[in-house]
């Protein structure tokens, strides 16, 4: 699959993401809502091969851009829909 896959989507209670393509260096995590405000951001040191579980149960339905940023690299963007 893409690298950077995020399941599932649309998502309830939580996301996971696959960060085996950055493994071995620190990641960023910065989710954002459809205004463009960041509503939570994260920073993994040593990303595994096991996704990481990001919880968004807190969060309001609607359409959510995730960034995944390795160190030095340019994010990449990733659609969310969180519908309940």
């Amino acid at each position: 699959g893409e690298p950077f896959a995020v399941f599932p989507n649309p998502a309830q209670t939580h996301i996971d993401i696959d960060l085996r393509a950055a493994q071995g260096q620190p990641v960023w995590l910065r989710l954002s809502d459809a205004l463009g405000r960041l509503v939570g951001q994260t920073r993994i040191g040593q990303p595994g091969s096991d996704p990481y579980r990001l919880t968004v149960g807190h969060l309001s339905s609607g359409t959510y851009l995730l960034g995944i940023e390795p160190d030095g690299q340019a994010p990449v963007m990733r659609r969310v829909i969180i519908g309940r």
